[in-house]
């Protein structure tokens, strides 16, 4: 009895395949998380205020309860963490425009001066780690990774909006 072939792109091995990748990314992921940390722990910031100084570089001033959905915690947490920001120097508090009541949070040059130095050494870091990989196939590779990326951000988008479906 002779056995068919697999078609191309059998689902077992399109599994054992996202499987190989899943481990692999994880492992990339956390060698890149344990690396950021330690060396924004070095730079004196705690990751909660390196990743909420991330997030005002990359949009702007921001309100309070933004930026307490953005970091998944509640408002008390947020200000302590703009408090200490602030004591540094680092974040400002400015008058809400759009609402009197409220006030919005954006970086200082000081901020964006040591977001500078801590990105300069990851990517140092980094550079370390692909030296022996030639310009092609590291091109190949960020536009792999920024394929996934971009899958994976529509699969989190779905799987929101399927979870708010389920609530209402």
């Amino acid at each position: 009895m002779t056995s068919m072939p697999k078609p191309e792109g059998d689902m077992s091995e399109k599994a054992g395949t996202g499987n190989a990748l899943f481990h692999s990314l994880r492992s990339v992921m956390e060698e890149f998380m344990f690396l950021q940390v330690e060396i924004t722990r070095s730079s004196g910031l705690m990751v909660y205020q390196y990743a909420l100084m991330r997030y005002l570089r990359a949009n702007g001033p921001q309100r309070l309860t933004d930026l307490s959905r953005f970091l998944h915690v509640r408002n008390p947490t947020v200000t302590g963490i703009i408090d200490t920001l602030q004591n540094r120097e680092l974040v400002s508090r400015e008058d809400d425009p759009a609402d009197r009541r409220a006030s919005r949070v954006f970086l200082n040059p000081q901020g964006i001066a040591l977001l500078d130095e801590i990105e300069e050494k990851i990517i140092s870091s980094v550079s370390e780690a692909i030296a022996g990989i030639d310009e092609s196939s590291a091109a190949r590779m960020c536009a792999f990774l920024d394929r996934i990326a971009s899958s994976l951000r529509a699969s989190a988008e779905d799987e929101i909006r399927g979870s708010e479906n389920k609530c209402h």
